[in-house]
Parts: C-alpha cells; structure tokens; sequence
C-alpha cells in the first residue's frame, strides 16, 4: 500500500493508506484517517496549511507551509508521519518589525539536496531555511535567511492593509521548474521565473494578443502553475484559461478554453501535468467541482473525471493514477482511463495533499481479497465482503375491472388467497385498515363511475 498525506485549512495534517479494487461498480474501500498536529500548536483556521512537498527523491521528509508565515518539518515513516521543527519567518532582525499578518506561505520546497528549503510568501518575499540550524539559538538566526532584500511584489500602503485587502499583484500561484528555477504569478501579473542563486529574473511571459475587434488585453489572474519540465510548464487562469509554455518564447504556444471553443465551467484552481510517461495529459479542477482530463498533442478537453462535489483545491499524479482533494471533504482517484477508483471522507476541507513512496496496490474483482478496513469512523466494505442483495419481483398495475385489490376510489388493499373468496380479510386487517374494502361487484363500480363518486370517472371528467 502507498500512504497518502492530506491537509486541511484548520492546520491537520491526515494520513492513510490507499489501495484499489479493480471492478466496474465498486471503488476504493474507506480507510480510517489519522490526524496530526505540532505540540506547540493550536487547530484553527489561523494555522491552515498552504503548501506541502517532498524533499528529496526518496520522499523521506516533508516541507509543510502554514499561514503566518511559517515552515514546519516531517518526516515521513513508512504507515505514518513524524513532527521534527517549526520555523516562524519575520521572527528575528529587522524581520520582525516588517512582519505581516496575512502574509502567508505560498509554496515551499526543498534546495541543495535537502540541507535547505526554500519558502515564498504571497508577497513575494523568498527565504532560505536551514533544516540543521538551532531555532531556540540566537546564533541560529531564526533558523532561516531572507534572500530577497525586497518584496518581488510592492506592499500595499499601511492605511489600506486590511484583513481583505490582497495587496497590488499578490502572488497567488507559484511552482518550483527545478532546486534553482521558481515560477511565479498571480494577478494582474505575467508568470516570471527566477533563479535562488541570485534572485534574479530570468524569463517573463508575454501575454496574448489583444482581442482583433475591441483592441482590448486579456487579464491576468494566474490561480496555478505545474510543470513539465525546466522548459515546459502550464498555468491556469481566473478566466477560465489553461494556458501553455515554453521559455524558448516569451508567448503561450497555446491556450485550452476561454474563447477557444472548449468549455471549462468556471476558474481554474488546480493544474497536474502528469498522468502518464509522454507528458501528454494535464488534469484540471475548478471551482466549481470540475475536474477535465485535456489532451496536449490535440489541445482538447478529452474527458471529465467525475467525482467532486466542490472547488478542487490540488491535484496529484503517480505514475498512471491521479489524486484530488477539494473543499468537499472528499480525496478522489482515478485511473488512466477516467475512472474513479477510490475516495476517502477526510472530515475537515481539504487544501493540499501528498502521494507517498511505494506502489498502489490493485486487488482484481472476485480475488476474494476483500475485508473491512477503517473501523469506526469512515470504515466501508470492499466488495469481497458485500452480500449479494435479494431480487425484487416484477410490480404490475391491474386495471379497476379485473383487480379485486383495488376500489373504485383508486385504494390499494390487500389480496391473499383465492380471489374468488373473501378470506384472508380478517377483523383485524379491517380495523387497522378501515379504509381498505374487500371485493366489490361490477354492478355497484358502474353506478360510482355514472354518478361522479368513481375515482375514474372523476378523472376523466376533469380531463373533459
């Protein structure tokens, strides 16, 4: 089994162990989900968590970014994931007189082969973090080091900063090409890369062409961004937009909905390329609830992926499987060919979440591999283990002449034994049903039906 870390915006983190039943009906079964949190730290909405990534290639520990700002450290065992240190950024220096509130983590990452990490904030201020550096010392530092001397995004005014003010061109998305490459948008703002290095800006996008008739720009609002490749990467819009690129040249080399003929219901707010070995498939989610499988080599939206029930807040790919997670309390899977084989009540709404190392295991239908998993809460059976339902008969509706269970009124009674004869109706049945009448005759039913007392004829005359 693979284990499968998810977030939520109260600041838990859950994990699980996932595998799959292979069958045309059923889905994965419902692990019971295990919920962790720092000592030091309270649940609430104020410590959600923004970001989680692997460090390193043996997904042995895990960055997490909360709002803050701050940078905590896992590491990842193999049915379970372990706390080892928390960073708060602004909390030392000069940095902490200039710390914001509602600046939070936008994304997180590791650099020099794990020794460091790297955080960006929705400001666009970039810190290096030492994983090995005593925090509670004050030759530490803090534990980090801000590499930007200013924001890459102005500030807003102190007289206008507010719980609801995003600033001017917040950064809202951003995505890491390499250790050394980050890509950043927002709104309001092209997608620029930049190199850690030397916090220099290396590439800028250039947006589209005005629109031929009105001579008026497209907006911007860059709501995510995931890669290929150092030189290959796509972001989605606000505007209902996937957009294409490629740093050989400064334009989108293509662009999937918007005006463009295929339909992506509303904002675009979590983008995978991935899902397959050619890099031929980009997974999309919306705000809506949407998930839509697109076609790189046809620039076509090939299929929805149903499931969701609410805004899609990250999607993941492993190998051929993609995984969601959203705001609908649901993590989803699919497989490469569209259909959903797993979901998993997280109980709070979800914002990030993590495949683990190791493989998925599949279970074929009819193995007999079945059990209950998940005790308690969110525990379900695997279809080995479902009994098989009894068969309903076939309902058939008489007409008035030739039922005797039913009166001229249209009441439903109850017909045991011959229907020749009146047993069967007993003086109990008569009074906890004083409404239910045995056989009547044919000559009494005409006269209900020639007088308006029928339920029929009273049909049939206000049809008339």
């Amino acid at each position: 089994m693979v284990l499968v870390i998810s977030s939520d915006e109260t600041g838990l983190l859950k994990t699980f162990q996932c595998s799959v039943t292979i069958s045309s009906n059923t889905v994965m079964h419902r692990p019971a989900t295990t919920s962790h949190l720092p000592p030091d730290l309270t649940q609430g909405r104020g410590n959600g968590i923004t970001s989680l990534n692997w460090i390193g290639s043996d997904k042995a520990s895990i960055a997490v970014g909360r709002k803050g700002p701050s940078v905590e450290l896992w590491k990842a065992e193999e049915d379970t994931i372990k706390f080892c240190k928390r960073i708060d950024l602004f909390s030392s220096g000069p940095d902490a007189e200039a710390a914001d509130m509602y600046e939070d983590v936008v994304n997180v990452n590791g650099w020099g082969g794990g020794e460091y990490l790297t955080a960006v904030t929705s400001y666009g201020n970039v810190f290096k973090v030492d994983v090995e550096a005593d925090v509670e010392s004050k030759e530490g530092g803090g534990g980090y080091e801000r590499m930007t001397q200013k924001p890459l995004v102005p500030r807003p005014p102190e007289a206008t900063r507010s719980k609801s003010f995003r600033g001017r061109n917040p950064v809202e998305s951003s995505c890491y090409l390499s250790d050394t490459l980050l890509a950043l948008g927002g709104r309001d703002r092209e997608v620029q890369i930049f190199d850690l290095n030397n916090m220099k800006a290396m590439w800028k996008a250039k947006n589209i062409p005005p629109d031929p008739q009105t001579l008026l720009q497209h907006p911007l609002w860059q709501t995510c961004i995931s890669s290929n490749s150092e030189t290959e990467f796509c972001a989605g819009t606000a505007y209902k937009e996937l957009r294409l690129y490629d740093t050989r040249q400064r334009r989108p080399r293509a662009v999937v909905g918007g005006n463009n003929g295929e339909v992506i219901e509303s904002m675009i707010t979590a983008c995978e390329w991935g899902g397959d070995e050619g890099g031929g498939r980009i997974i999309v989610g919306t705000s809506e609830g949407y998930v839509h499988d697109v076609d790189v080599r046809m620039l076509k939206v090939k299929r929805r992926l149903v499931g969701p029930n609410g805004c899609v807040k990250d999607i993941k790919a492993k190998g051929e499987w993609v995984g969601s997670v959203g705001l609908d309390r649901i993590w989803n899977c699919w497989d490469d060919k569209g259909r959903r084989r797993g979901e998993v009540y997280i109980r709070q709404r979800g914002g990030a979440f993590l495949w683990g190392a190791g493989e998925i295991q599949v279970v074929e239908e009819g193995s007999g591999e079945g059990e209950e998993v998940g005790g308690g809460e969110g525990g379900r059976l695997v279809e080995g283990d479902v009994e098989e339902e009894d068969e309903v008969g076939e309902i058939v509706f008489s007409s008035d002449e030739d039922d005797d269970g039913m009166d001229g009124n249209g009441n439903m009674g109850i017909n045991q034994g011959d229907s020749d004869s009146d047993e069967g109706f007993g003086s109990d049945e008569e009074f906890f049903n004083p409404g239910m009448q045995t056989k009547t005759k044919k000559g009494d039913k005409k006269k209900k039906k020639k007088s308006g007392g029928g339920g029929g004829g009273g049909r049939k005359k206000q049809r008339r």
